[in-house]
């Protein structure tokens, strides 16, 4: 019976914490993110992940980051011999990556090394893959990079939005973390070398992509999810418009004036809107 420290916050990590408890290791500690304010009162309010763990009786620990030494020092003394890290939203850094006697793993929402960062999901709807699935990998000091321990993929209906994706994921991590726990000993010793390199638009993991999409950054125009405009006028778009129904959230919510043929810009992406037409993403 392992000793898990399970770290994650919003509801696609639910599942897997949930198999975890409902399994036979022992989870002895879960850490998730401050409670931040929400609703009409802006009242702090705890995330999913806080308020299952407090439904049973799991000690809850809500660090801002592991800067204080006591934090750090309050986790080794755990012992615990794994951490499992789902959507946490805290970039783990060395001391606390080797504390447990296994290391940290971590579930990530995409088939790696296709789409690291914080927004798989929505990257893989905007980008119109058909395929994604959910990476078991162990965690390093680089960003999504760490040797791959195991995967499971999941084909992407066309009529999905990212809601719909992330309700098919969220099982499917939890599924996957299961079949591998037993013999997780076993893939963290095979995994030094199976690191997630990264990889060219010509490279066969990009065929999952739907005509048109040639890598994460490519400026074009969403053909299934944009909304026509008048040429030679402007729109102001501060969410996804009624109009296009694919139900997909903005990278970042932005009011920004288009005009047919220009770019709207975002964390440091561009999206390209062809006359007639504004980019939805």
């Amino acid at each position: 019976m392992l000793k898990i420290i399970y770290a994650g916050t919003p509801e696609f990590a639910l599942p897997a914490l949930q198999a975890l408890i409902a399994g036979e290791d022992e989870v002895v500690a879960v850490y998730t993110q401050p409670d931040r304010p929400a609703g009409r009162g802006r009242k702090l309010q705890p995330g999913p992940v806080k308020s299952v763990a407090l439904e049973h009786r799991l000690p809850v620990y809500q660090p801002l980051n592991f800067a204080d030494p006591a934090d750090v020092d309050l986790l080794r003394g755990f012992d615990a011999d794994l951490m499992v890290v789902a959507a946490y939203g805290l970039l783990l850094p060395s001391v606390i990556l080797g504390a447990p006697r296994l290391g940290c793993i971590n579930l990530h929402a995409s088939l790696l090394p296709r789409w690291r960062g914080a927004s798989p999901i929505q990257q893989a709807i905007l980008a119109g893959d058909e395929r994604t699935g959910i990476s078991l990998m162990q965690m390093e000091p680089g960003l999504d990079s760490g040797p791959i321990l195991a995967s499971r993929a999941l084909d992407i209906d066309g009529q999905w939005s990212a809601g719909d994706l992330h309700d098919r994921l969220a099982p499917l991590a939890a599924e996957l973390l299961e079949a591998s726990l037993g013999d997780i000993e076993n893939l963290l010793a095979r995994a030094p070398g199976r690191k997630t390199r990264p990889r060219s638009p010509t490279h066969p993991d990009y065929k999952n992509s739907r005509p048109g999409s040639t890598g994460p950054n490519r400026r074009r125009s969403w053909r299934a999810r944009s909304v026509r405009i008048t040429p030679g006028r402007s729109a102001t778009l501060t969410s996804v418009p009624t109009a296009c129904g694919c139900g997909v959230p903005w990278p970042r919510p932005a009011k920004r004036a288009i005009g047919p043929g220009g770019f709207w810009r975002t964390t440091g992406k561009a999206y390209e809107s062809p006359a007639g037409r504004v980019a939805c993403a």
